[in-house]
């Protein structure tokens, strides 16, 4: 019921062209509702926060790119010895368990396809209808037959871990963002959304799948491009505060470099200094406010929080577009 009014706060907002709902309100909402929920972040089995993880991440894009040229056997392996070392993540958009089930089916490592499943759905959620989109994926699928009654209980056992009120608060905020891009009013969600995500980082650390579950096709709850949006909203010590923090996230394994690349980057460009990680102000469409690229010095950046090389990023780019062009 509470968590439901600040969902219809925003929609009333929207239907009112441009009216706010007070960040007072949204504020004390957000905290009723946290306290009447009462959940802890849920570990994840094996976790360790002291582990670095940008090592993680490189090992991940390593794997991915020796998938996308067809060397199954290597994706495998690097896969396989970083899930020993390292709680996997299956991150947004990498989907690094998919990847490590189809390089499993590939090469005949079939032992390793029914546990990881079952890990994917006890813990992200997955959907095993989502497996028939992807060949491999639905074969290595009908290969281990998993019974309706063990989906069904890794299914309730996925829900009883996540915090709903904050999953629905981060929809919203999403929600608005979205919204309110380019139009009245912009600035001042803004400004309601780092309140809000200042509050959320203070609470309960940064949320990721452990905390409010996995993004779907029809709800994707990806902060990212909420990071690129408020940079040019926060105070300088609201800057350093996400800038910080995020990279303690990103170290610790729950938010995604590129969060932080996206928050640094959009910062830098709004006040004419170079881009730290490449990803904004560097394309073609930016015409003369594009930003140079010193390609080895941002390499080297991304590096150090995690991302692959710029080039990595252009292959694989070149890669999914040549596959939807088939």
């Amino acid at each position: 019921m509470v968590s439901s009014l600040y969902s219809i706060c925003v929609n009333d907002a929207l239907m009112k062209h441009f009216g706010f709902c007070s960040i007072y309100l949204i504020s004390m909402i957000f905290f009723f509702a946290s306290c009447k929920d009462n959940l802890q972040p849920h570990k994840v089995e094996n976790f360790d926060t002291e582990i670095n993880y940008v090592p993680y991440y490189l090992e991940v894009y390593r794997a991915d790119s020796f998938y996308l040229k067809g060397f199954y056997q290597q994706s495998y392996k690097i896969l396989d010895d970083l899930f020993k070392e390292y709680a996997p993540l299956n991150q947004f958009g990498l989907f690094e368990m998919q990847t490590y089930i189809k390089s499993a089916y590939q090469t005949k490592n079939y032992d390793m396809i029914k546990p990881t499943f079952i890990k994917l759905m006890n813990t992200w959620g997955f959907v095993p209808k989502t497996a028939f989109s992807d060949s491999i994926l639905s074969n290595a699928w009908d290969r281990v037959k998993i019974d309706e009654e063990k989906i069904v209980s890794s299914e309730n056992s996925y829900k009883e871990k996540i915090n709903w009120t904050l999953r629905e608060t981060i929809v919203a905020i999403k929600l608005q963002d979205q919204n309110f891009r380019g139009r009245n009013g912009e600035d001042s969600i803004d400004r309601q959304h780092i309140i809000l995500l200042k509050d959320i980082f203070n609470k309960y650390g940064y949320p990721d799948f452990r905390l409010i579950g996995n993004s779907r096709s029809d709800e994707n709850i990806d902060l990212l491009v909420v990071f690129n949006h408020i940079s040019d909203n926060l105070e300088e010590d609201e800057y350093i505060f996400f800038r910080e923090s995020l990279l303690k996230y990103v170290r610790k394994g729950t938010a995604s470099p590129v969060c932080l690349a996206f928050l640094e980057d959009k910062r830098c460009f709004d006040i004419g200094e170079p881009t730290v990680y490449g990803t904004f102000g560097t394309d073609i469409s930016f015409g003369e406010k594009r930003l140079k690229v010193d390609t080895l010095e941002v390499n080297k950046k991304r590096k150090s929080i995690g991302l692959p090389s710029l080039q990595y990023s252009k292959f694989k780019r070149d890669r999914i577009e040549s596959l939807f062009n088939q």
